[in-house]
């Protein structure tokens, strides 16, 4: 099976909104940030002390995917960055955030009414720079009012233009190591 690489886009090319990023390789497409850890109104959950960027890509106006990433906890400059996502189909990615992976897990023992969250003390935050992704469309916080995924290429679309518009928003804070295509 033979692959078509693409050429990494230009960074030039990214155009952002206060919240939002679109770039002309997937005019269809908006990366939207709803949390940011530096914004007073950010929540302090899992791990408040590293970079956190959470929000959906808009696919249109009626299909979204959330994500939600973590700066590594020791190099985010140099550690590679991870996207994960979660087996099924159907199975949200915020399961291994929340009780694999991630920078926190769910306390075993709540005392109160509120999500108690503990540090995860072999998280992969502690050497990557993780993204959890909710894909396809109906999984997890993503969602659609009408349309539906139900093939391998077009989620793998979906997944790449993320991936093109997230880079081009943390590659200015982040030094994401790219590895060419390899040929199978």
């Amino acid at each position: 099976m033979a692959y078509r690489s693409r050429q990494r886009p230009d960074s030039s090319s990214f155009s952002f909104s206060d919240d939002t990023l679109t770039h002309p390789s997937h005019p269809e497409y908006r990366l939207r940030i709803t949390s940011e850890s530096h914004r007073a109104a950010h929540p302090a959950i899992c791990d408040p002390d590293v970079k956190q960027i959470s929000g959906y890509l808009d696919i249109s106006e009626t299909k979204h995917l959330f994500f939600w990433f973590f700066e590594s906890r020791s190099s985010p400059s140099e550690d590679p960055l991870v996207l994960w996502l979660n087996g099924g189909p159907g199975c949200s990615s915020t399961t291994g955030l929340l009780f694999e992976l991630g920078p926190c897990q769910v306390a075993k023992e709540g005392k109160d009414a509120k999500v108690n969250v503990t540090d995860n003390q072999y998280s992969w935050t502690n050497k990557a720079n993780v993204i959890f992704l909710d894909q396809p469309v109906g999984v997890g916080y993503s969602y659609s009012d009408d349309e539906q995924v139900n093939n391998s290429p077009a989620a793998a679309e979906d997944v790449y233009a993320f991936l093109t518009l997230f880079i081009g928003k943390v590659s200015t804070s982040i030094i994401m190591r790219i590895y060419p295509a390899q040929r199978f």
